[in-house]
C-alpha cells in the first residue's frame, strides 16, 4: 500500500489535503468522494458518478413533453 505524509493546508476557513496525482490514479478516485471519521482518522472512498449503477436508461420508457 502506497503511503505518504502530508500536512493541512488553508482552503479559505477549512483545511485540505493535497493528494498527489499518483496515489489518486492508483486508488481510482474520482470527483465523487465519501469521507467518514474511522478510529484512526478520516477515509476517503471513492463513489460512481452514476447514481444508479448497474441501471440501464431505456428512453422508451420516458415521455418527453
Amino acid at each position: 500500500m502506497a503511503t505518504m505524509r502530508t500536512r493541512l493546508v488553508r482552503i479559505g476557513n477549512s483545511r485540505g489535503v493535497r493528494i498527489p496525482k499518483a496515489l489518486i490514479e492508483a486508488a481510482g478516485l474520482n470527483a465523487s468522494l465519501r469521507i467518514r471519521i474511522v478510529d484512526t482518522g478520516l477515509l476517503l472512498e471513492r463513489l460512481d458518478d452514476d447514481p444508479s449503477p448497474g441501471w440501464v436508461f431505456d428512453e422508451s420508457e420516458w415521455e418527453w413533453e
